[in-house]
């Protein structure tokens, strides 16, 4: 009995010691003032902090907010439209500057502030990054015009191809025109303008000179008259049989045909063989469908079916997938 009080008379003054000691309050880590008060832009240099769970999300953070600053800029230099001056074409402002890729800039600081939290400082000086921009644009051209000189050998539909991806590639060059205006107000984008103009008139002399013939045996006919639809709604044009010119392709359908009845269904088995051929009746497309068409009244109809069916893939597919080519 004795330890049991003993026992009980420690505990008890342990817990009476315990219940007078102080807590110990942990005071917030404090932000630096480099990253509360930064440096702020000036005429030459911009200013960012960013932060993130590592450094380089904070960088990219920093990167995002250096993005956001030239939009304002470009916005209240341009207001709400783009004048025809020095090269740029009137129209409205809707300038995507986030699509921009800053690679010009230097990270003045940087810290691990917490776990997963990490600060940085970062400046970009305008020359630097002028020089960055516009080297990225001249290289940009550059490839361009190198792949332009290579499809002149090419057949249509390659040249046709290279001229849309050389469009493509050069989307964003009216944005990065603004920045380099903004960046440096002595700066002429009149000759870059001029180099996508000459692009787009490429690519639509490409696609006016292209031109489909279709022909298709006893078999394919009402196939044939789905690829003749799906052409046309490409703006495509499409020729009768017999063109020779070095602009015009031949497209060839035969298909091979298997007649089922089964529960009561009319079915029409079609294999269809679909090839592509250039001025030099060379193959430079096909593709290959099975498609079965069903129907409770007749055969004839089951093939009307395959049409209908060739029609939906046609419009979910598109008409260039169908025949093989890739334009």
């Amino acid at each position: 009995m004795k330890y049991i009080f003993l026992f009980l008379s420690i505990f008890m003054f342990f817990t009476g010691c315990s219940s007078h000691k102080q807590k110990v309050v942990i005071k917030a880590k404090e932000l630096p003032s480099w990253y509360l008060k930064p440096k702020q832009n000036d005429k030459n240099t911009l200013y960012a902090t960013g932060e993130g769970k590592d450094r380089q999300e904070a960088i990219q953070d920093a990167l995002n907010i250096l993005s956001s600053y030239l939009s304002v800029h470009v916005s209240s230099k341009f207001s709400s439209k783009v004048v025809q001056e020095r090269g740029f074409i009137t129209s409205e402002i809707k300038s995507d500057v986030s699509k921009i890729r800053i690679t010009s800039y230097d990270i003045v600081k940087a810290q691990e502030f917490s776990f997963e939290r990490y600060i940085v400082l970062i400046k970009c000086e305008k020359k630097k990054l002028f020089k960055s921009l516009k080297k990225e644009l001249d290289q940009k051209f550059d490839f361009v015009e190198k792949d332009k000189d290579k499809a002149s050998s090419y057949n249509i539909v390659k040249q046709f191809k290279i001229c849309k991806e050389a469009k493509n590639s050069l989307k964003d060059v009216k944005n990065t025109l603004i920045v380099l205006s903004v960046l440096d107000d002595g700066f002429d984008g009149s000759k870059y303008i001029e180099k996508l103009k000459d692009i787009e008139r490429d690519y639509e002399k490409l696609q006016s000179l292209m031109s489909f013939s279709v022909e298709a045996d006893n078999s394919s006919q009402m196939l044939k008259e789905v690829l003749l639809s799906g052409l046309s709604a490409k703006s495509l044009q499409v020729l009768g049989s017999g063109v020779n010119s070095m602009e015009h392709l031949k497209i060839e359908i035969r298909s091979k045909v298997k007649h089922l009845k089964s529960y009561g269904f009319f079915l029409s088995k079609f294999s269809i063989f679909i090839t592509v051929k250039d001025y030099k009746n060379t193959i430079i497309g096909s593709n290959k469908l099975n498609i079965t068409g069903q129907s409770v009244k007749s055969y004839e109809i089951a093939e009307e079916n395959v049409s209908q069916k060739l029609y939906e893939k046609m419009q979910k597919d598109g008409v260039e997938k169908i025949i093989g080519l890739s334009f």
